[in-house]
């Protein structure tokens, strides 16, 4: 080996020594994208639980009647808050996405899509409360006309 090559062949593995620190450092800057994206993936599967849990317990006490009109329209308006949140963290989630890895694209497509069908589930049970509550202010005031 000439002085030359020799000299050429530091080179590249200086150059090929770069290019395998610069990877790593992408590689960790991805973990930790993906990893605030997985935190976040939870927090909102959390929070569209809530809201599932508080539309259920809502549209079942409307269902026996138990639940008089003043607290139907202040439950209705909290899951109305809560799509809003939902909503929120659907479009930062969104944001984020887009400076994450392509592998991990597609598990935050599934994941917006499982959300999607959480807020149009809780869309669907705040509409019922709606409902509910107009019949039972019909009753209310049918009961008082008797």
């Amino acid at each position: 080996v000439t002085s030359m090559g020799k000299e050429d062949l530091e080179a590249e593995v200086q150059r090929l020594k770069g290019q395998l620190e610069y990877a790593i450092r992408l590689n960790r800057e991805l973990d930790t994208d993906k990893d605030g994206i997985n935190s976040e993936l939870k927090k909102l599967k959390r929070k569209a639980d809530m809201a599932g849990d508080k539309c259920g317990v809502l549209v079942a006490k409307l269902a026996d009647r138990e639940v008089e009109l003043g607290t139907a329209a202040c439950a209705a308006a909290t899951a109305a808050e809560e799509v809003a949140s939902l909503e929120k963290c659907v479009h930062a989630l969104q944001q984020s996405s887009a400076q994450a890895h392509v592998h991990s694209v597609e598990a935050q497509v599934r994941a917006a899509s499982q959300l999607s069908g959480a807020l149009a589930l809780a869309r669907n049970w705040e509409e019922e409360a709606a409902r509910i509550a107009r019949e039972l202010a019909v009753q209310h005031g049918e009961s008082e006309t008797a």
